[in-house]
């Protein structure tokens, strides 16, 4: 009859055979946000237009929104109403090159789970995409040319462009996915 050893020692494995790791779900996360406002335009500090990360990476149109005030100030009631209006969009390549950066991360890192070269190379550059999103933007509105019969305006205006905590999560999420991608977590195990 043969004796088992009771105490086996414990064994340091790396663990890659998980599906859904963290860098996929901060790959996710940061791909969705894109569907949320990225930006918000404003004229002395009040909402004049807002764009989603899709609408940047796509050209489309800003929704723009502006309060007006109402000339009926009857029995002192001063009422505002609000018209929305679309306005033109300028496409960013930044932000399209993150999306598709993002998805592909996804793609990757569902594929292959668990530390992964290819994820934090594709997290990092996504994360510098949006960056550079953020100043191509800030640049567009620093560089705004007035029309004509608009330079005195332009001294009374201050236009701003002001991004969302959506996007500075997105931005967050890729940067955490390429951490997580590059990390190496170990599990003991003990038998």
């Amino acid at each position: 009859m043969e004796q088992k050893n009771v105490m086996e020692p414990t064994k340091t494995t790396t663990t890659t055979s998980r599906k859904f790791g963290l860098n996929s779900i901060s790959f996710l996360v940061g791909t969705l946000l894109f569907l949320l406002p990225f930006v918000e335009i404003r004229c002395n500090g009040q909402p004049l237009a807002s764009n989603t990360g899709i609408g940047l990476a796509f050209g489309t149109d800003y929704k723009t929104t502006s309060q007006m005030k109402s000339l009926d100030n009857t029995f002192g009631n001063k009422s505002e109403q609000a018209v929305t209006e679309k306005q033109r969009g300028k496409m960013y390549p930044a932000a399209l090159i993150a999306l598709l950066l993002g998805v592909i991360g996804v793609i990757v890192s569902f594929l292959s789970p668990g530390p992964n070269k290819a994820a934090l190379f594709i997290g990092g550059l996504a994360a510098i995409c949006l960056i550079v999103l953020m100043v191509q933007i800030q640049m567009d509105i620093k560089d705004r040319p007035f029309s004509k019969g608009e330079e005195n305006l332009g001294e009374n205006l201050k236009i701003t462009a002001e991004f969302t905590a959506w996007y500075y999560l997105s931005l967050i999420s890729f940067v955490a996915a390429a951490f997580f991608s590059f990390r190496k977590k170990q599990i003991v195990i003990s038998t």
